[in-house]
């Protein structure tokens, strides 16, 4: 269970040190939801527009006066080591850090590539909210990563992690999948709209932006 563990590292003042590479909208939601949890911390935010890095710590209780802003790998780490929240711009620092994690969302596949080869090669576990990288070399950093020994994993909370979750479960329990697929839109249930024709104009409404079904 992970809960248990979480309060184990808490209690001990050891939490999961994460460091985040993008603060879009995506990644920003990632980062509150990790502010809420016990026994993890939001030790690093990078970002091309520092703003919205420091707004992604802000927007979780951290005053902005008590945010280091630095491109500098030996001050981002004195902050990290004493539980000070760090702004970076510079994703090429992120190998260098004292994080435990690195989580990559940045939608970008050049800089997901390149964070996550920094990251793999300076012994780094890398969790990919990058889903245009992973379906690229996905395969390769994989590779990479069981042989230098660290986990390179997609997150659980993406789609193509909520997806492979849903195989992994309904497969294990004996069902055989047969078809797997998403829509990019959150489609009203069929309770919601009973009416066919009411169905059909909204289906027609919505099809150029169908990318499976």
């Amino acid at each position: 269970m992970i809960l248990p563990k979480l309060q184990r590292r808490q209690a001990n003042g050891n939490p999961i040190k994460v460091g985040w590479v993008g603060a879009g909208r995506m990644i920003t939601g990632a980062i509150c939801q990790t502010a809420l949890m016990k026994g993890m911390a939001n030790s690093v935010i990078c970002d091309i527009r520092p703003e919205a890095a420091i707004r992604a710590h802000t927007i979780n209780g951290v005053k902005r006066e008590d945010i280091l802003i630095t491109n500098n790998a030996s001050q981002a780490n004195d902050a990290i080591r004493q539980g000070r929240p760090v702004v970076t711009e510079d994703s090429r620092l992120m190998p260098e850090l004292t994080v435990d994690c690195v989580v990559e969302g940045t939608g970008v596949p050049e800089v997901g590539a390149e964070v996550a080869f920094r990251c793999i090669q300076a012994g780094k576990n890398i969790i990919m909210l990058n889903v245009e990288t992973d379906v690229v070399i996905g395969p390769i950093l994989h590779q990479m990563a069981q042989r230098a020994g660290v986990v390179y994993s997609v997150s659980s909370g993406d789609e193509p992690g909520l997806i492979t979750e849903l195989v992994d479960r309904y497969a294990g329990l004996g069902f055989e999948v047969v078809a797997v697929g998403k829509t990019p839109l959150p489609w009203p249930s069929w309770t919601s709209t009973p009416r066919p024709r009411r169905w059909a104009r909204m289906r027609e409404r919505w099809a150029s932006t169908l990318t499976s079904w």
